[in-house]
């Protein structure tokens, strides 16, 4: 492995550690000003138990696709991915 990837992999984990991703958030703990907010939905994290699931079960290889995070929440999803080789 080249000294820079190994660099990029141990900066990855020590965001990772930086972010709090945990927790949920009900919708009216939380003000917003919108004509939409009957649509909101409150936030609650992906469980780490099925990233770690999703990202095993992949077969393929993965320097050969796009990851693609569907979401508005924290970043635990891209996070995770981004700690992935």
């Amino acid at each position: 492995m080249h000294r820079a990837h190994e660099k990029l992999g141990a900066s990855r984990a020590r965001l990772a550690e930086a972010i709090e991703t945990s927790g949920s958030t009900p919708l009216n703990s939380v003000t917003i000003d919108s004509e939409n907010l009957d649509q909101g939905v409150h936030y609650a994290p992906t469980p780490r138990l099925v990233l770690d699931w999703v990202h095993d079960i992949f077969t393929f290889r993965l320097d050969e696709w796009c990851f693609i995070d569907v979401g508005a929440g924290r970043g635990r999803v891209v996070l995770g991915a981004a700690q992935r080789p």
